[in-house]
């Protein structure tokens, strides 16, 4: 799905999980946030270029993707 100017994904894992991400088929730079169980940003990759095919993550139990600018 392509973002919109004013949308994002979010993803909530069941519990904390570790997991690296790729921008495979994603054709616009996004920002990434990773946080814990508080909903506190405990790590974020900003300016994630169209089709890296690896992003380290760190454990979190919820993702947030934006369109960056």
């Amino acid at each position: 799905k392509k973002l919109k100017d004013d949308e994002a994904l979010l993803f909530v894992f069941d519990e904390p999980v570790k997991l690296g991400l790729h921008t495979l088929f994603v054709f616009y730079p996004i920002d990434i946030y990773f946080l814990n169980e508080n909903k506190k940003v405990v790590y974020s990759v900003l300016n994630v270029k169209p089709f890296t095919p690896y992003i380290k993550g760190v454990e979190a139990k919820y993702v947030l993707e934006l369109r960056s600018y």
